[in-house]
């Protein structure tokens, strides 16, 4: 298959130094993140149950100790003024092993120990991996929402200037007063959703505080083309397949079969297998929406690629039709709005892209580190 490298250019401006990139802000989410710091608890009091449960198929020794004294006083009879003194003390020692030939309630205790440490490894992982996607998902959210920002700055810059022009064409004669109603009432409409977008800045900024507990930085933006990639395999069935035996929530959900097995407990184990099958199920789908986000993913930001291309011809046109008398001011902002909204549903895409191609890792319980840093290479970063 033939591949085609895709750039999308979100700022033509300079960014500080100083900014983060994804693999730093997910370094501090792995020390300042409390979702992950109750599972690495949980994690290490689990670790206890093993030693705790190990205790009852060991040999019980006991060690007693026991001191006394007598004091023995007797005034002679030759002599009343003479007194015999004599202390006799007496030092018992007891040590005593017992070992419980076979209890069968110490050792279930000591199979569902050893089956609790396995499954508190696989929701640690499970914590791991669901950060990993967090933190990529807060991070672009924040990066979108400033590129919104952006793009409606220059949307706003771009409707005052036609306000302006609007304005002197109808003082001159040569336009009608509608033209410049029109363009106020794309001003006031662009104002206002600046409003808007700054606020959905602040929201996404505080998401990204709650997972790594302070106050992010300048986030560093895409700085070189980025080669969107379909999965591989370019299969759904080997997707299902991982997702059905190696996700972790599926793991766990065995972990818990095999416990109510131990216990013999019927109830709980007709639980633990509609748990299992949940478990399943949820894993699939996951497999199954992440392959499709990924592979159409692909073809839409090819397509909006060239989208914001015939966009931007068509403005142009516009504008220049605008100076020929052919088309109206209404006509050139309508047409630059539709230049900013496909900027927009491309730059989207491309981050829909980036976290569906997560998913689908975490859907087969592959999602590692390094997925996040080949991520934060393919960025520039």
């Amino acid at each position: 298959m033939k591949r085609r490298m895709f750039v999308l250019i979100l700022a033509t401006v300079a960014f500080p130094a100083a900014a983060e990139d994804l693999v730093q802000i997910y370094r501090d989410a792995l020390v300042g993140d409390p979702t992950l710091a109750a599972a690495r608890a949980t994690y290490n009091a689990t670790q206890e149950v093993l030693p705790q449960a190990r205790s009852g198929l060991l040999p019980v020794l006991s060690v007693l100790g026991n001191a006394n004294k007598q004091d023995f006083r007797e005034n002679l009879h030759s002599d009343p003024s003479t007194t015999f003194t004599q202390r006799f003390p007496q030092y018992f020692y007891t040590l005593s092993a017992s070992q419980p030939l076979f209890r069968m309630q110490n050792w279930i205790s000591f199979d569902q120990a050893k089956q609790q440490i396995g499954q508190s490894e696989y929701v640690l992982a499970s914590a791991q991996q669901d950060l990993i996607v967090r933190v990529a998902q807060a991070y672009f959210d924040v990066l979108l929402a400033q590129f919104t920002i952006e793009l409606t700055e220059s949307q706003k810059a771009a409707v005052s200037e036609n306000l302006a022009q609007a304005q002197r064409n109808f003082e001159v004669g040569v336009a009608t007063i509608t033209d410049t109603n029109d363009a106020q009432a794309k001003y006031d409409q662009v104002a206002a959703q600046e409003i808007s977008v700054q606020n959905d800045l602040d929201n996404k900024i505080a998401a990204l505080r709650a997972i790594i507990g302070r106050t992010p930085n300048q986030l560093k933006r895409v700085e070189r083309s980025f080669e969107p990639e379909v999965p591989a395999p370019n299969a759904i069935e080997p997707w299902i397949d991982k997702a059905l035996n190696e996700n972790y929530q599926v793991r766990i959900a065995q972990g818990g079969l095999v416990n109510s097995r131990v216990r013999q407990a019927i109830a709980n184990q007709d639980a633990a297998r509609q748990n299992l099958e949940q478990a399943r199920r949820a894993a699939q789908l996951l497999a199954q929406t992440s392959f499709t986000g990924v592979t159409s993913g692909v073809a839409q930001v090819k397509a909006l690629t060239q989208a914001v291309k015939s966009a931007q011809v068509s403005y142009d046109s516009t504008k220049l039709g605008l100076e020929v008398g052919v088309r109206t001011n209404l006509d050139v902002l309508n047409q630059q709005q539709q230049v900013y909204q496909t900027r927009f549903n491309l730059a989207q895409s491309y981050y829909a892209y980036i976290i569906n191609a997560l998913k689908l890792k975490q859907a087969a319980g592959t999602l590692s580190d390094q997925d996040v840093e080949k991520i934060n290479r393919d960025l520039g970063g």
